[in-house]
């Protein structure tokens, strides 16, 4: 099914929705560990992390959850799964903390640090494979791009200067961007950039 599992955050809980959409958005409530501030839905499973160190997961729609610890302070503020095996995750401190990308490649059982981004938080990225993905920061002014799985990061040529708060890939080569109160896009993988 092209929708695939969803999961989305609410106040005080977490919400599914199922492929089929044989359930519409069920209420889960996974153990408290402290503020939830991630989501994402790696195959059949349900992965959520806190403001804290620690994820959270499950393999069989949230009846039962697994906690593990995350290898960084500060909360992840951002989840993604290319693949049902291979997931990134970003966060940080706030502000002028440094960030960090955190990868997984056993369904979010283990996950590793494989960059800090200093000076600032990396609050939203987007993966289009295990690959390549790009990330942004509001303090940074600038969208990151990587092209080796998350291990090393360039900013993106005329992205600069614009306070960006979200980037996602939407299809094939075109990816979008929220940034000064305005909507950008790239259709050229993120290489170049404009105002919509």
């Amino acid at each position: 099914n092209a929708w695939g599992t969803a999961t989305l955050l609410e106040r005080g809980g977490l919400l599914r929705i199922d492929a089929n959409l044989s359930k519409l958005w069920q209420k889960l409530e996974p153990p408290q560990v402290g503020e939830l501030r991630a989501g994402a839905a790696p195959a059949d499973g349900v992965l959520v992390t806190s403001g804290g160190k620690y994820g959270l997961r499950s393999t069989d729609g949230g009846a039962t959850w697994t906690q593990s610890e995350l290898p960084q302070e500060g909360g992840v503020w951002d989840i993604d799964f290319p693949t049902a095996e291979t997931g990134f995750a970003v966060g940080g401190g706030w502000a002028q903390n440094p960030g960090f990308v955190l990868r997984t490649d056993d369904g979010g059982r283990t996950w590793k640090t494989i960059y800090t981004h200093k000076p600032h938080t990396i609050l939203h990225m987007d993966f289009a494979d295990t690959e390549h993905g790009w990330f942004c920061s509001p303090w940074d002014t600038r969208i990151w791009h990587t092209q080796d799985g998350g291990r090393t990061w360039a900013a993106v040529p005329g992205t600069s200067g614009v306070r960006f708060s979200d980037v996602h890939r939407v299809q094939g080569h075109r990816v979008v961007a929220v940034g000064d109160g305005l909507l950008w896009s790239s259709d050229d993988a993120g290489r170049r950039w404009a105002r919509a």
